[in-house]
């Protein structure tokens, strides 16, 4: 077994300490890797998702293309985050999202035939998929509430202070998509920023 599944397993057993080594074996059969180099893409929107991906490296933006080609950023999937359309829980569809790696990426897959066995078989296993649709319910959640409740401003001093770590890594085109502004906005908002330092 590759030794970044054995990493990502014991990082299974930590967030789920009742998985029993003979439940990671088991697990960690039919996982695989995947690179994904800068610029290419995960999945593509309508295309057929077969797996889950867990992002070891790296950093893959999500978006979905409007019917007019504009591109809109839903979320950015860094280090030690899943990277997957939800719905495939469900059973597998085509992705209303794409998924295109910013940076080379490194990604681990779990096929979604294998999901739903290890669910079955596995008791333990169901508190780990619960723990990661919390996850992205409480990004997606949050997400939501930017726009109903924050002004652009509020919006993307919530983004820098929850990831100081993304601004460097992600263009300004990419960052105006997810907060919903444009760059003329964003750069107005920047400048009054720093004004009131």
């Amino acid at each position: 077994m590759d030794a970044l599944v054995k990493d990502y397993l014991k990082y299974m057993k930590m967030r789920c300490p009742k998985l029993t080594e003979t439940d990671l074996e088991y697990i960690g059969k039919k996982l695989y890797l995947s690179e994904v180099p800068a610029k290419a893409f995960y999945l593509e929107q309508n295309e057929n998702q077969t797996q889950i991906g867990y992002v070891l490296k790296g950093l893959i933006r999500t978006f979905y293309t409007t019917p007019e080609g504009e591109e809109i950023t839903v979320a950015f999937n860094k280090e030690n985050g899943p990277v997957a359309d939800y719905k495939i829980l469900e059973h597998p569809l085509p992705s209303r999202f794409s998924f295109q790696a910013i940076e080379d990426s490194l990604v681990i897959n779990f096929p979604y035939e294998h999901l739903i066995d290890c669910a079955d078989k596995i008791p333990a296993f169901e508190r780990f998929i619960r723990l990661i649709l919390e996850e992205t319910f409480l990004r997606t959640s949050t997400r939501m509430e930017g726009f109903l409740f924050y002004a652009a401003e509020e919006r993307y001093l919530k983004f820098i202070d929850e990831n100081p770590d993304l601004l460097s890594r992600i263009s300004v085109s990419h960052l105006c998509s997810f907060l919903g502004i444009t760059r003329q906005a964003l750069t107005r908002i920047r400048k009054k920023i720093l004004e009131n330092k």
